[in-house]
């Protein structure tokens, strides 16, 4: 059976960031083969490294149709706003972390509550208002229009999703801007929708005869592409007057603002790319109290953070410790050489290759909260931990080849970098097993408040 025979901690400062590190020796033939102190083959720093990470505590979470989902990504004007009184405006100073139904993140902290919705200048005028003249709107298709002499648009849709068009010039928007869009519906027949045009239409409202003679409002994000459309995907006859569109600049009593920083500027701390703020699938959101600054650790940005190593051959007999804080992104924990060796986590899965072949295991690791992914390896066969506790079955690798270890943060050669903060690595050339494990996390637990 493997004990714990001694402990030490030692301060080691790494650009500015003291790193308290634990150092433990299990058994005779267990060797410390690798750890974060800064000292010997630790390798080259790219990037920014800074180190602070906010911990945080999970105290509410849910989802949110498109339709009741506003939300604005421009600097100067970030707000998302559920249209639900206190989903959000009694969480002030919290962080909230908004995902489209593929995943993608965007998140900040809740700065302020809305005082009441404000408008910009309106960016649908004259005679794009009014239609008294055509030359500003575009037909597509076989879409067909006659203006009338009352200032009325008649289109006529014969084949599927034809559209009339109004131009970026004549209604600009900005990626990631929230925006309002009234018609007023005359007679229609068939279905008609409004969009925002961005490479791929986007359904806002469907109009149908019910809708005769009133104003239809509805909600969008904008797009780099611009442009306003109003389209026909089944033959019908469409009559509008006065199409208006602005741009909505602070939310409603029942949204709030959002900073980049605690109490800070008024932007979304980060925004992944291709975030969908169109997502007809709807959004899933989660709320956390920020409980403080957590001054040790290695952060990574996901961008292009990583430590160089000098190829550290872990062999094919060793476990691995990573105590971690991850911020609900994909990435890479640490890479290998070209044939992809590595250690890969995502907000579900926990995923160890050799050569091209990936095994995994699920996982429940809350995002902001510190946990400890241990890796046991012994030939062929790998089992994954989770605070000291097995998860998954044992997991069998299609090759016995040693783990070559260069690149913390990503992939020797790869783009796939990691986001979020590890505060202890440690890579021992033994099978450690279930109990030597769980001592280990019982013995540092104390430090993470876990």
């Amino acid at each position: 059976m493997s004990t714990r025979v001694s402990r030490r901690f030692r301060p080691v400062n790494m650009n500015g960031c003291v790193l308290y590190l634990p150092f433990y020796a299990y058994g005779a033939n267990a060797q410390k083969i690798w750890d974060m102190s800064g000292q010997g083959n630790h390798g080259v720093i790219t990037g920014a490294v800074p180190g602070t990470y906010p911990m945080l505590q999970p105290v509410a979470s849910g989802s949110v149709t498109k339709a009741n989902m506003g939300i604005s990504a421009v600097n100067g004007t970030s707000f998302v706003d559920f249209s639900a009184a206190d989903v959000l405006t009694g969480k002030l100073d919290h962080f909230l972390v908004v995902k489209d139904s593929a995943g993608r993140t965007i998140q900040g902290y809740i700065k302020a509550v809305g005082t009441g919705e404000t408008l910009g200048d309106g960016l649908v005028t004259g005679n794009n208002s009014t239609f008294t003249a055509a030359s500003d709107w575009a037909n597509n298709g076989l879409l067909g229009y006659d203006e009338t002499t009352g200032g009325v648009l008649t289109l006529t849709g014969s084949a599927a999703w034809q559209e009339c068009r109004l131009p970026t010039a004549n209604a600009p928007t900005v990626l990631g801007g929230l925006y309002k869009t009234q018609i007023d519906v005359v007679t229609i027949t068939g279905s008609w929708r409004v969009t925002n045009y961005a490479g791929t239409f986007i359904t806002i409202p469907t109009m149908t005869s019910a809708q005769d003679g009133t104003t239809v409002t509805a909600y969008f994000v904008g797009s780099d592409a611009g442009g306003l459309n109003i389209h026909c995907p089944t033959p019908g006859t469409g009559i509008f007057d006065n199409v208006k569109l602005y741009q909505v600049l602070t939310p409603s009593a029942t949204g709030v603002t959002v900073s980049s920083t605690k109490g800070g500027t008024e932007n979304w701390e980060s925004k992944e790319v291709n975030f969908n703020y169109n997502d007809a699938s709807g959004y899933t959101y989660a709320i956390y109290q920020v409980l403080g600054q957590r001054g040790s650790g290695w952060f990574a940005d996901q961008v292009d953070d990583r430590i160089v190593h000098s190829s550290l051959n872990l062999g094919t007999t060793h476990t691995l410790h990573y105590w971690l804080l991850y911020r609900g992104f994909a990435g890479v924990i640490h890479g290998g050489a070209a044939n992809y060796h590595g250690l890969r986590l995502t907000p579900t899965a926990c995923g160890y290759n050799i050569g091209n072949t990936e095994v995994t295991v699920t996982h429940s690791a809350s995002y902001g909260e510190p946990v400890l992914f241990s890796i046991n390896r012994n030939g062929t066969a790998v089992d994954f931990y989770k605070n000291g506790v097995k998860i998954g079955s044992t997991q069998t690798l299609g090759a016995n080849t040693a783990q070559v270890l260069t690149d913390f943060f990503r992939y020797s050669n790869g783009t796939s970098y990691w986001g979020g903060t590890i505060f202890d690595v440690l890579a021992f050339n033994s099978n450690m097993g279930a109990q030597a494990i769980r001592i280990y996390f019982e013995l540092t637990r104390s430090r993470y408040g876990v």
